[in-house]
C-alpha cells in the first residue's frame, strides 16, 4: 500500500464531495492527517468546512457527503469509517478506524470562533491543503493579545479548568426550526486524552 497515494485519494474525495454542496465556500484539512506523510493521522482527519449560511439541511448534507465515502475504493478494505461532528479535541483510539473530524461553520460562526479561539484558528490558517477561500480571507485571526493566552477558548485558563474537572469540554450543534446553537458537553479525561491535551497545549500556546 502506498500510504501517500491513499492519503491523497481520501483528501481528493472529501474535497470533491463537500465542494459539490452549493452552500460550501471553503474546505480545509488541518492537523495530523496533513502534517504526517503516512497514515498515522487516519484516526483524526480534521476537516474544516465554511458555508455561506448554516442550516440543518446544509449540515446534514455535509455529513452525508463524507459518510458516503467507501474506504475500500481507497485501498482501506479493513478500515471502518466514523464521522465526528463535534467541536473539541475528542479522539478515538481504535484499530483500523478512520475518523473524519468534520467541523462545519458558516460565515458568522467562523468569525465568532476566530474571536473565541484565536490559537486554534491561527494554526488552521497555516494549512496549505485548501479548496475554495482560505480561512484568513474569510476572517483572519489578526494579532494575538496577551490576554488571549489566559482568557481565550483553548487558552491556559480553559485548559486548566478542564484539567481540574477531569474532563474535555466539547460542543455539538443543536438545530431548532429557525435557529442553530452550540450545546456544551463534557467527556471524561482519560489517559489517552491527557496526552492529546498536552499536545494541544504545546501546539497552540507554545509554538
Amino acid at each position: 500500500m502506498n500510504e501517500k497515494l491513499v492519503r491523497q485519494s481520501i483528501q481528493k474525495t472529501i474535497f470533491t464531495n463537500l465542494t459539490s454542496i452549493s452552500n460550501v465556500l471553503s474546505v480545509t484539512f488541518v492537523g495530523s492527517f496533513v502534517d504526517h506523510k503516512d497514515l498515522s493521522g487516519i484516526s483524526d482527519i480534521d476537516t474544516i468546512v465554511i458555508c455561506d449560511h448554516l442550516t440543518e439541511d446544509v449540515f446534514n448534507s455535509c455529513i452525508e457527503a463524507v459518510d458516503s465515502i467507501n474506504l475500500s475504493d481507497h485501498g482501506l478494505q479493513e478500515y471502518i469509517l466514523k464521522i465526528n461532528s463535534s467541536f473539541g479535541p475528542l479522539k478515538f483510539d481504535e484499530p483500523n478506524l478512520a475518523v473524519i473530524h468534520l467541523m462545519v461553520y458558516d460565515l458568522q460562526s467562523h468569525r465568532q470562533h476566530v474571536i473565541l479561539s484565536p490559537f486554534t484558528c491561527l494554526d488552521w490558517e497555516r494549512s496549505e491543503s485548501v479548496v475554495g477561500m482560505r480561512l484568513q480571507q474569510i476572517f483572519p485571526v489578526g494579532r494575538l493579545q496577551p490576554r488571549d493566552f489566559v482568557e481565550a477558548r483553548r487558552g491556559v485558563g480553559n485548559y486548566l479548568d478542564d484539567l481540574k474537572k477531569g474532563v474535555i469540554s466539547i460542543r455539538d450543534y443543536e438545530f431548532s426550526r429557525d435557529s442553530v446553537s452550540e450545546v456544551n458537553r463534557m467527556h471524561p479525561l482519560d489517559d489517552r486524552h491527557k496526552g492529546e491535551y498536552a499536545y494541544h497545549i504545546v501546539r497552540n500556546l507554545v509554538q
